[in-house]
Parts: C-alpha cells; structure tokens; sequence
C-alpha cells in the first residue's frame, strides 16, 4: 500500500524515552506507589481466618479509589502458610505494581493454610 515506506524497528527509540520522566510523570508514579501500598496494607490488616477474598479485594479497591486511582487488580495466592498479594494500581496513565508475601501468622493471626483458593483459614 505504502511502496515508499520503509519498515524500521522503532524499540531503541521508545526504550530511550522510558528512561526520561517528566515531574508530572514522577509525581503520578509516585502516587501509584503510595496507592499501590496502601492496598497492599489494608489487604494486610484484614487478613485473618474465615476472610474470603473478595472482601480483601473490595477493601483493597475502596482504599484505591477513595485515592483517586483510576484503574486497579490484586491477586492473592496462598501456598502452606504463606500469602501472596500482587495488586496494580494507576493514577492518570502511569502503572505501578506492588507485592508483597507473608505468613497468615502475620499480626498474631494462627498460622495454618488455607483451605481452599477463595477462602483465608
């Protein structure tokens, strides 16, 4: 269609411009990070026995958009006693993901596996 075209890799010029941030870019970073741990904070604190996780998951997402984020996920997993939380949150059109894993013993809750994949015991 375009004979006079010519087809280039264009990766080394955008990778180049992933390492410039503008202040308005660092700032929205930033604030992502600081959302992105909040959720991750509150996911956290509410774990415990008997919690499913889709009420981790709408605290997790309160915490986010009551903090101006605009788009957010979070996983968790649970292998033997430990808890994987993965969560992303974004402010404007910059992305930042969080993860963090720890024992469900973690704040004096007893430390015993979880029963099934949707269910924190």
């Amino acid at each position: 269609r375009l004979p006079q075209a010519e087809i280039r890799d264009l990766c080394p010029v955008i990778d180049s411009l992933r390492l410039i941030k503008s202040p308005k870019e660092i700032a929205l970073l930033r604030q992502a990070g600081r959302l992105s741990a909040l959720g991750l904070l509150e996911g956290m604190r509410l774990t415990r026995p008997g919690i499913y996780e889709y009420q981790i998951d709408a605290a997790m997402r309160y915490v986010y958009l009551v903090n101006g984020a605009r788009a957010m996920s979070s996983i968790r997993t649970a292998t033997g006693s430990l808890i994987r939380m993965i969560t992303s949150c974004s402010t404007g059109q910059r992305r930042v993901d969080g993860t963090t894993t720890f024992p469900s013993g973690h704040f004096g809750i007893s430390s015993t596996p979880m029963q099934s994949a949707t269910r924190i015991s």
